[in-house]
């Protein structure tokens, strides 16, 4: 009795407000980032030091840099951003 509940409490909808996605009217109004990790096994950290790449992308021009970065700290990106 008590699963039957749950999985109908379960397909249950409930309905939220949807709000319109935040846009930039002008470059560099609305920057969205994100750490990517690419590091493999095996290759030196000799050679290649970078195991993340920075993604930042400009919503309103749609312009992408990718930066390679240590880590994904904070200090990247706000590095990234001056």
């Amino acid at each position: 009795m008590a699963l039957a509940f749950i999985a109908e409490s379960m397909t249950s909808h409930f309905p939220r407000p949807l709000r319109e996605a935040l846009h930039g009217s002008a470059p560099n109004q609305a920057l969205h980032y994100n750490c990517l990790y690419i590091y493999k096994e095996g290759r030196s950290i000799i050679i290649q030091p970078f195991e993340y790449v920075l993604i930042v992308k400009d919503d309103f021009s749609g312009l992408v840099r990718l930066i390679p970065a240590a880590g994904a700290y904070h200090l990247v990106v706000a590095d990234a951003l001056r």
